[in-house]
């Protein structure tokens, strides 16, 4: 039966779902994919920063020598793995930014809610959400695991909560880890 459970990732709290090939970690400040790891070896694909990670919610005392400065402060701070790049990738312009809006968008910036789990014998799934207070938007991602896959299945459903349309950007980066790009010994 796969298994859903909170759990902690380089000391950050985060929310695992695992089946009987793959556990992925998926951080609730942020909302970043932080590891998946086949069951029979150590090795995370994804990107882990050399630096400590900390929660976006403490970006505001980020020390600047570990982080430096700017406006990528606050993911750098906090950022992991596979990025949900909402509503924006890159940078704003300074007016934006003077309004709170960070680099790559407020969805890895936020916290994340595990809003539902569902367990079967072969399957299971966890959805998290995240509500961005600047760009008027919602977000769901339910992680899907079936016995017997290595793999990991994400469904992303956007909401636009602003009552006019308007344009809407996402990207997903994915970055990854050193161990995965280095030669084995």
């Amino acid at each position: 039966m796969p298994h859903i459970k909170p759990t902690f990732f380089k000391n950050r709290p985060a929310a695992s779902i695992a089946n009987d090939c793959i556990e992925a970690v998926i951080l609730t400040g942020g909302g970043h994919i932080a590891s998946i790891r086949h069951r029979d070896r150590d090795i995370n694909p994804l990107w882990e920063p050399a630096w400590p990670s900390i929660e976006p919610a403490l970006r505001r005392i980020a020390d600047e020598e570990t982080y430096g400065e700017g406006g990528e402060v606050g993911l750098l701070s906090s950022i992991m793995g596979h990025n949900l790049c909402v509503d924006v990738f890159g940078f704003h312009s300074p007016g934006e930014e003077d309004a709170g809006m960070t680099l790559h968008g407020e969805s890895g910036m936020v916290t994340w809610e595990v809003t539902a789990c569902r367990r079967e014998a072969e399957q299971g799934s966890m959805t998290l959400n995240a509500r961005l207070p600047h760009s008027q938007l919602q977000i769901e991602r339910t992680f899907h695991v079936k016995n017997g896959e290595a793999h990991l299945v994400v469904d992303e459903a956007l909401t636009n909560l602003a009552g006019f349309e308007r344009a809407i950007g996402r990207q997903k980066k994915t970055t990854l880890g050193r161990q995965l790009l280095s030669p084995s010994p």
